[in-house]
């Protein structure tokens, strides 16, 4: 039981880091624009979760609102963004790594514009700022991730994974052929929404052995190789045989 504990404890920072990674995005901080265009692979992925203002939490929990602006190009961080210059003394500008967790939160990194990461003010409580009617006034206080919005991070941790190849069902048993859990309901709007298909490694993954009300996914990236066996004519022509297809999935 200990060593099944250490593997999974193993395979759970795993697969927070790997999770952390995917979800993990770029910007440059222009110290002279108080506009900031997301990347558009966030866009792709998340742009249409995001909600009209989001939570910007640093390392040490100091956190701003932003207001999100959507236009027909992209979006972008306005109201609220451009505190970031004095709070972190990024004066001559910076980059950002931006983190989503969830629709009303993400975490952030800031570094200089020469590479180095910035110093984040600690204190208790953190730092909170707020926007006041939308507007770029601001408030201190509790932000709405502590009151109407209850995020929920990743855990450093899982107590049991499961490493499961789908099928054209609902799963519901191990590879022993015993009856584990089954997953059911909106499953196949989720493997749509995701763009999941028959075939492909997925790892289910929980925080307490018992009573748990959260089941963590990570769907594995998987590599396609299509070999194809062709037979040549006499006029010069070939024709194909035999195709082969093979995937690897990413070992982590």
């Amino acid at each position: 039981m200990e060593a099944a504990c250490q593997v999974d404890e193993y395979q759970g920072s795993c697969l927070d880091e790997f999770l952390s990674k995917l979800q993990t995005f770029h910007l440059e901080f222009d110290a002279y624009c108080p506009l900031a265009r997301l990347p558009r692979c966030f866009v792709r992925e998340f742009g249409h979760l995001v909600a009209s203002c989001v939570i910007l939490r640093d390392p040490n929990l100091n956190e701003f609102e932003v207001r999100v602006l959507k236009k027909h190009d992209g979006l972008y961080f306005e109201d609220g963004w451009f505190q970031l210059r004095r709070f972190y003394n990024i004066w001559f500008g910076g980059w950002v790594s931006l983190t989503y967790i969830n629709p009303k939160l993400m975490s952030i990194a800031v570094l200089t514009r020469w590479g180095s990461e910035v110093k984040y003010p600690l204190s208790v409580p953190p730092l909170k700022r707020l926007l006041v009617n939308g507007s770029d006034a601001f408030e201190v206080g509790s932000s709405a991730s502590d009151t109407s919005f209850n995020p929920r991070l990743y855990p450093k941790c899982f107590a049991r994974s499961y490493f499961k190849e789908l099928t054209a069902y609902n799963f519901d048993v191990d590879t022993n052929g015993e009856f584990c859990c089954k997953v059911y309901g909106r499953w196949v709007d989720f493997c749509n929404d995701h763009r999941i298909k028959e075939g492909q490694k997925v790892r289910f993954a929980v925080t307490q052995p018992t009573s748990n009300y959260v089941l963590y996914v990570c769907v594995y990236p998987q590599i396609g190789l299509q070999t194809t066996l062709s037979y040549p004519l006499s006029d010069g022509t070939h024709v194909p045989l035999y195709v082969s297809q093979q995937y690897f999935v990413a070992d982590y």
